[in-house]
């Protein structure tokens, strides 16, 4: 699993291009999921209705829509019994792709008032260049909807799958960049293994990136 998140208030751009990263295709795609989510300050509350508009755009490429309304509350238990600290009821505004090989939801965060998380979920990956073009234009749809220029925070995971039918199922050298694979190197007894994840974190100007990746189990 790869998860990459930054923070910083300019607009969402492709690192990798800029820095002039070469962009290499498997012939097989090993990833199962690739999430994409960015939270934005300042929108008034979504819990009751969606902007038309930003409806109509969201529908052009995500056009199954099916809101999900929820309630989301917070308990405090203790000896003297169980207290409800918090209740918060909100709509999760969820939209798919035809084949339902995508899903998009925006959705008020539970924890922090102010904010609404935009989430993009493909179960279908295609490409970097797709990916980022189509989350562009539904970020943008929403920044422009509510007059927003600030991003709070922006994640991108990638969830890899793999099938391995060999001796060693943590021979990852044909599969994986072996920079990441050092977690497995440094174990002497590789079956007692049961998780590896590392943290790297850059600073470029004011955004902050943080990469994490390994092995979940």
């Amino acid at each position: 699993i790869g998860d990459w998140s930054g923070q910083g208030n300019r607009r969402i751009r492709n690192p990798l291009k800029k820095r002039g990263f070469k962009m290499s295709k498997y012939k097989k795609n090993y990833l199962r999921h690739v999430i994409i989510k960015v939270d934005l300050a300042g929108i008034p509350s979504l819990d009751k209705e969606l902007p038309k508009e930003l409806k109509e755009i969201i529908s052009k490429l995500f056009p199954i829509f099916e809101p999900k309304a929820g309630v989301f509350q917070e308990f405090d238990i203790a000896t003297t019994g169980v207290k409800v600290t918090s209740r918060i009821e909100s709509t999760d505004w969820i939209f798919y792709g035809v084949n339902k090989e995508k899903v998009l939801t925006l959705s008020r965060d539970k924890r922090i008032a102010d904010w609404t998380s935009l989430t993009v979920d493909y179960l279908k990956y295609d490409s970097f260049e797709k990916t980022y073009k189509e989350f562009i234009t539904m970020v943008d749809a929403v920044k422009s909807t509510f007059s927003i220029s600030k991003i709070q925070r922006l994640g991108l995971r990638y969830v890899n799958n793999i099938y391995l039918n060999e001796k060693n199922p943590l021979n990852w050298n044909k599969y994986i960049n072996s920079h990441l694979l050092s977690g497995l190197r440094f174990a002497e007894d590789k079956n007692l293994v049961i998780r590896i994840f590392h943290n790297l974190e850059i600073k470029y100007d004011d955004i902050n990136v943080r990469f994490q990746y390994g092995i979940h189990n």
